[in-house]
């Protein structure tokens, strides 16, 4: 038995224990698992080491080995040597902003499965479990067959700590294995699959979400899916274009009568569900008839809102949105030379204006999609259960890793960098220290979050100045594996959080 803090408050308690005494958390299943080595942390054989790691190639194809180059996906041809017959044993779960829906591959196709529940993002710990035990209980019983796990699509904001509760959940559901993927990632795999290109293209998916907007950008083409960088911004959404027209309607009325509604619960509501039927219409109409019977009764009667909101109107109230989405846009731009194509989700990517500025800025016409993130989590369960055969998933780095020790913090891996290995030496700070550590922790825009840690107590003194070598390596599925090693002792331990 050895004491270990808990994910969720850091408190130490017993690596044995089934939940944290202080919050409660769930510790049943363990993420960490901390073995001896002598010699490298790696094995040879690891699927870690199956691929160079200065390839950034997210998809790769037949025959891996150390011997030859690998061969990316050819997907213009997906033939009975990608397809084995039979339902794949991990079923594919999108866990979208509007619903949770899921996937399984069978006999070669994709079969949507007809479970819907509300999405996993807003939802608490024990929802999530309910929602995941549903899924998986429904499936075994309509199928007759026992899923081995699971592959969760989750947005592009995901930190690898919030990839790895969502894993815990899924575990705790029932699966035995458990990986997540990103949303749009998944949707450009299914769109990859389905229409393949003669040649290689840079794409742009753009998901113009509820409450946030996020994109991915890669390259697709004949035999390459290749993943160059994630992005994800709060300032552009659904719900702040809701808001700004029920703050147009309300201050017409607020200028015409000199009454602010926004502080009338019922008046307010109802030019909340106006706003909501405007933005509806966003896409279909230039001109909307505002109209709300007896919205407000004072001394000198009932009073009306009656007026047109036109397109001069519209544009100024997404003026915001428009900057946003250019300077948005301007970003992405700095990964690549230009954009081929760009495919659009979400309720406003149609929107004369915001069409427009993605038309304008990456001067190709975009094309119009439906969310397929469940589509594409069903082909990662292929690949990972075999079902596709001869592929490897690789994720890009969600974001900065850094490793924390008592008195330095180093940059092992940046946000949008692919797996591979880092390591770094630090010296004790103290006379006869028999214990040393460090943190792996994860940050973006200054906002970090603990992933895990790796310790080695009980040493024999050691004296200041011992050097310690902290040996990183992040892998396929955002795998990742730490080792600590007292260089003049040789003591060394590793941990695996996956």
């Amino acid at each position: 038995m050895a004491m270990i803090n808990c994910p969720e408050c850091g408190k130490r308690i017993s690596s044995e224990a089934i939940s944290c005494p202080s919050c409660g958390y769930p510790l049943s299943l363990k993420t960490q698992k901390s073995v001896k080595e002598q010699g490298s942390a790696f094995s040879q054989t690891d699927a870690m080491n199956q691929v160079p790691s200065n390839e950034s190639v997210v998809i790769k194809a037949k025959d891996i080995t150390k011997e030859n180059s690998p061969k990316r996906m050819n997907f213009s041809v997906l033939d009975n040597s990608y397809f084995k017959e039979g339902i794949s044993s991990y079923i594919g779960i999108s866990a979208g902003s509007e619903k949770t829906t899921s996937a399984i591959m069978q006999n070669g196709k994709v079969s949507l499965l007809p479970y819907e529940y509300p999405s996993l993002e807003y939802l608490d710990f024990s929802s999530k479990l309910k929602i995941l035990q549903g899924i998986k209980y429904r499936f075994e019983n309509e199928y007759y067959i026992k899923l081995k796990g699971a592959v969760i699509t989750v947005p592009n904001y995901y930190s690898i700590r919030d990839r790895l509760d969502i894993i815990r959940v899924a575990k705790l559901a029932g699966f035995e294995q458990a990986k997540t993927s990103g949303n749009l990632s998944a949707s450009l795999l299914s769109l990859a699959f389905k229409v393949p290109l003669p040649e290689d293209h840079v794409c742009l998916l753009i998901n113009f979400d509820n409450s946030y907007t996020e994109a991915t950008l890669c390259i697709v083409g004949d035999g390459v899916f290749e993943v160059l960088d994630e992005y994800y911004i709060t300032s552009i959404s659904n719900i702040k274009i809701r808001n700004e027209l029920s703050n147009y309607i309300n201050n017409y009325y607020l200028v015409l009568h000199n009454i602010d509604l926004s502080t009338k619960e019922k008046a307010s509501d109802r030019i909340k569900k106006e706003a909501n039927r405007i933005f509806d219409e966003l896409n279909s109409s230039l001109e909307h008839h505002v109209f709300l019977p007896n919205i407000f009764t004072d001394r000198t009667g009932s009073k009306d809102i009656d007026f047109y909101i036109r397109q001069e109107d519209i544009e100024t109230i997404m003026a915001k949105t428009i900057i946003e989405l250019e300077s948005f846009i301007k970003s992405i731009m700095l990964k690549a030379d230009s954009i081929s194509r760009v495919i659009a989700l979400g309720t406003i990517a149609r929107q004369p204006m915001v069409k427009g500025v993605l038309k304008r800025k990456l001067n190709v016409e975009p094309v119009f999609r439906n969310d397929e993130s469940a589509i594409g989590s069903a082909l990662y369960g292929g690949i990972y259960s075999g079902t596709i055969s001869g592929v490897l998933v690789l994720e890009i780095i969600p974001r900065n890793i850094k490793l924390q020790s008592a008195d330095t913090v180093t940059e092992y891996f940046v946000k949008g960098s692919m797996f591979s290995t880092s390591k770094s030496i630090f010296s004790t700070s103290e006379e006869n220290q028999r214990s040393v550590g460090a943190s792996i922790v994860e940050e973006l825009n200054g906002i970090t979050q603990k992933i895990g840690e790796i310790s080695l107590d009980n040493l024999p003194p050691l004296p200041k100045g011992s050097q310690i070598e902290v040996e990183l390596h992040i892998g396929p599925w955002l795998t990742i594996a730490a080792k600590i090693r007292v260089i003049a002792t040789g003591l060394s331990k590793t941990i695996v959080i996956e």
